[in-house]
């Protein structure tokens, strides 16, 4: 090791392996060139919560970009959980591992939305409207017709 710093301008610490320290080595190799290590680096701490609302439509409309942001990937969760898609819909949608959403909707604090979530608003609305139209004592009841049919039919004799 020697006292020359890294090849970097932002960075102060010593080098090591072609003028750069480990750390910006090793993110350079990650992502395959230093320039795009270096941009990375510099607006990580920025970048981590930035949303660009382009960047969300696109992520809602299924057309995923190169590079998403932790708050963009956050605010489409948000938005396609507002409108009642549940969490393996949305992690369709987003391309996402298994359990990203369950774990991005329980630090964003969101409830679950049940499986076909869209229609369950339509489905409460409908089925209430029908209790209330339902008859709701036993004289406006009326049997079914085939129950009143067997009921005609006389019964064999006991052998």
């Amino acid at each position: 090791m020697t006292g020359k710093s890294c090849a970097n301008d932002w960075c102060t610490r010593p080098h090591h392996a072609k003028g750069y320290c480990q750390v910006c080595y090793r993110r350079g190799w990650a992502a395959g060139d230093m320039t795009r290590a270096q941009i990375r680096y510099e607006n990580w701490g920025q970048s981590r919560n930035t949303v660009d609302e382009v960047a969300v439509e696109r992520l809602c409309a299924g057309d995923i970009p190169e590079e998403t942001t932790l708050g963009e990937r956050e605010a489409a969760v948000r938005r396609l959980h507002a409108l009642g898609w549940n969490d393996v819909e949305i992690e369709a949608r987003l391309r996402r591992p298994p359990q990203y959403v369950l774990k991005v909707r329980r630090r964003l604090g969101l409830p679950p939305n049940q499986i076909g979530g869209r229609r369950t608003g339509q489905v409460y609305v409908t089925a209430r409207d029908q209790d209330r139209q339902a008859p709701t004592s036993s004289s406006q009841l009326l049997p079914h017709p085939w129950l009143s049919e067997a009921r005609a039919v006389p019964k064999r004799p006991a052998a």
